[in-house]
């Protein structure tokens, strides 16, 4: 009898984000929230953003320079001109009154321009006599001037509702005078490991047992998003434990995330416990390494069953896991990993039926053969076990070998995405 055929990579997530919620879901005491802006890095809008005033709100000068009023009947002779120096406007202390006519007035940049003055002679075009400033260039209006409203127009739409607020986002806020936004809730992700085998970093192994490390690095990706992590920790293979803890889990958890016990092996348990306790959507796909991993529904909670191997673990979360939470913290601009070409350096191993991910390195090099127009070169250098954590060491991508293709050799045209991409 032939194996039955496993669901891809892509059908899996499409699966998955048809059952996920498009947002963060509330309880009756729950409510969307306003934060500071301090304490709104890496928050979702829940709602539009929109400008309340026009930045700058005054026509400022973009240079260190002289304010003149273009239209002054000194400026229809030929430069150079000779002008009175009225007075000066600092940023933060505007001159207050009326430019005179054929007369200018210092500014510097940022500064306020005094009324009737429409152009900014910069400094490096003007020659200091006495107290007469002669002008060297005819003036133009609006020359090195900002605008009322050339940043932002008062209420323009500066972020829609699912924007995720990063560094750039909250200093623009920040500029407009807007102390807090209102944002989604975090989405709040409960991880445990399960494993007889598995011990705290620091603790003294015995015979069998290896250090576990694939929480802390589920939980540090998880920070990337607007999201609440509860760490439950290392459970035995216990049926009746894991059971138990996957309940409890599930009572306040939006999605639970395990590693570790939903293979095949004797104490693999994991699987067996939600198929009791809940829903399996399904378990294993057609990928590599990560094939064994489970989705499925715990009440109100999504559940991922990750392989316990961590390059496996890793892999299966940057590619299923992290566009599921992106999704259900409301943002809407969740880009697809970046996929660009490259040129293989060196020969991979690779058994059709199964799209495969193999850690790898790529530059930047010229290709003589192509004039010298920069391409991107791939290598691999690390064996490809799925419990190799060392396989990441000077990593920078991954390589997608489509299931349907057998090994690729050196100089073979291969897909990689960027790390920089799936980490962000």
């Amino acid at each position: 009898m032939n194996p039955p055929v496993l669901m891809s990579i892509d059908e899996a997530l499409e699966k998955i984000l048809t059952s996920a919620p498009d947002k963060p879901q509330y309880s009756s005491f729950e409510s969307n929230i306003y934060k500071s802006l301090t304490d709104s890095h890496l928050r979702i809008t829940a709602r539009d953003v929109t400008a309340p005033l026009n930045i700058p709100p005054f026509p400022a000068s973009a240079m260190d320079g002289y304010a003149v009023a273009s239209s002054d009947n000194i400026f229809t002779e030929e430069a150079p001109y000779l002008l009175p120096l009225q007075g000066k406007s600092l940023a933060g202390n505007p001159f207050t009154k009326e430019l005179l006519p054929n007369q200018c007035i210092r500014t510097t940049t940022g500064a306020c321009l005094p009324d009737r003055a429409d152009s900014i002679v910069i400094q490096e075009n003007v020659v200091i006599k006495n107290d007469n400033i002669q002008i060297l260039t005819k003036p133009e209006k609006l020359d090195h001037v900002r605008e009322i409203g050339q940043d932002v127009k008062h209420k323009q739409l500066l972020f829609p509702e699912g924007t995720q607020l990063g560094p750039l986002q909250l200093g623009w806020l920040a500029a407009c005078g807007i102390p807090e936004i209102n944002v989604y809730r975090k989405i709040r992700m409960a991880v445990f490991s399960t494993g007889d085998e598995l011990k705290e970093p620091g603790s003294t192994l015995k015979a069998g047992e290896i250090f576990e490390a694939n929480r802390l690095v589920l939980e540090k990706l998880g920070n990337t998003l607007p999201v609440e992590i509860t760490d439950l920790g290392i459970l035995p293979d216990d049926e009746k434990q894991i059971s138990d803890a996957l309940k409890t889990a599930a009572k306040d958890a939006d999605i639970i995330l395990t590693s570790g016990g939903v293979s095949v092996g004797d104490a693999d348990y994991v699987k067996k416990v939600i198929t009791e306790i809940g829903q399996l959507s399904f378990w294993k796909i057609a990928i590599k390494p990560g094939k064994p991993v489970a989705y499925g529904k715990i009440g109100n909670a999504l559940f991922f069953g990750l392989p316990g191997n961590p390059v496996s673990a890793i892999v299966t979360y940057l590619l299923l896991v992290k566009p599921t939470l992106a999704q259900m913290c409301g943002l809407k601009d969740y880009a697809p990993p970046l996929k660009v070409s490259a040129i293989l350096e060196t020969p991979l191993k690779h058994s059709s039926g199964r799209t495969e991910y193999q850690r790898a390195t790529y530059r930047q090099v010229s290709e003589q053969q192509k004039g010298g127009t920069p391409v991107l070169c791939v290598s691999v250098k690390e064996d490809q076990s799925s419990n190799r954590f060392a396989s990441f060491r000077a990593c920078n991508c991954l390589i997608e070998i489509p299931e349907h293709i057998g090994s690729p050799q050196i100089g073979d045209e291969v897909t990689i995405l960027p790390l920089h991409g799936l980490l962000d």
